[in-house]
């Protein structure tokens, strides 16, 4: 959000040329514009630890792992401890996935982790996959001077939102990108010396490539259930390995409550606080559910789009009947 900010004041400036104010173009120091983006996350880690510590919550860092429905293991820098919990909550996050025939660790292929560090600004950036972090990120390094691209599977960039809030930013994103191709996969990326040739496959098999400088894949996260020892646990995961919980967070097991990205869609920062606090509630004996419809989805773009509850299509899905406004 830090880059977005400074993506936006950027794209402010120019927009007032055809006003007839004209402002030079930015000189960009990275190094002290990463700075600054690390002094505000730490800022509001520091923010964190100290509400943490007012409530006397302890804080322990290292690698947990479940050895029982009923205690954890924790290995630390110096020495392993080892806890038994009456409750606990599961926030593990997620991480990003990749795709398959692509090059491993190279260096000029990234995730959003990656892309955040700010490096480096590519001449010729190619995004793949057109979700709200692949498009939030495809703002920030176009403001600061990288020709964007991006590919998207779907016929269309933020498929599971209607068409009619994702227009508008498609129609501005269509002018500031180098390209946008959709209905379209990825097949390859070779890597040379000096760039990524990336193959394409479009609906209509047509194949043709392209060179990058750099390539960000942004195709979905994936949970981290898979090295914290839930097998010795009993907890039921879905297909694709996210917790299956119930309106009160609950896993199978009902002491263990599972919040946020790891239990699956929509994986949004403020969903997550909010389902921390359900779980806090009923842990103790609260009166609390979660409400998935009523949180708001939100798309850091310029222009932002956000909405709340069942999308038009999928109410026309649901034959929910609905009534629509516009304006203008």
């Amino acid at each position: 959000k830090t880059l977005l900010h400074i993506s936006k004041i950027i794209n402010e400036a120019q927009s007032l040329n055809h006003l007839g104010v004209a402002f030079p173009t930015p000189k960009l120091d990275i190094d002290k514009i990463r700075k600054w983006k690390n002094g505000v996350i730490e800022k509001l880690s520091k923010g964190i630890s100290s509400l943490a510590n007012a409530r006397n919550v302890k804080i322990i860092c290292g690698n947990a792992t479940f050895v029982s429905d009923s205690q954890l293991i924790i290995e630390m820098k110096d020495e392993t401890k080892t806890i038994t919990f009456d409750d606990c909550i599961i926030a593990t996050g997620s991480h990003s996935i990749s795709i398959p025939n692509i090059p491993t660790n190279h260096p000029k292929i990234i995730h959003s982790k990656e892309a955040l560090e700010l490096k480096e600004i590519p001449k010729r950036l190619l995004i793949i996959g057109g979700g709200y972090i692949g498009l939030e990120m495809g703002s920030v390094y176009n403001a600061l001077g990288s020709h964007v691209s991006v590919v998207e599977s779907m016929e269309s960039i933020l498929p599971g939102a209607d068409k009619d809030l994702v227009n508008p930013l498609a129609k501005k994103l269509h002018k500031i990108f180098e390209d946008i191709f959709l209905s379209t996969k990825v097949s390859k990326i070779e890597a040379t010396n000096n760039n990524l040739i990336v193959h394409f496959e479009n609906k209509d098999n047509k194949n043709y490539s392209k060179k990058f400088d750099m390539v960000l894949i942004s195709v979905g996260r994936m949970p981290n259930t898979s090295k914290i020892g839930l097998e010795n646990t009993g907890i039921s995961l879905d297909n694709n390995g996210f917790i299956l919980v119930n309106e009160k967070l609950e896993t199978n097991i009902q002491h263990i409550y599972a919040i946020g990205d790891v239990t699956g869609n929509p994986m949004l920062a403020h969903k997550a606080t909010h389902e921390g606090k359900i779980a806090a509630e009923i842990i103790c004996e609260q009166p609390s559910v979660l409400d998935t419809t009523i949180i708001p989805a939100v798309i850091f773009t310029d222009p932002e789009i956000a909405w709340v509850g069942p999308t038009e299509g999928e109410l026309k899905k649901s034959r929910i009947p609905y009534e629509k406004g516009e304006f203008p």
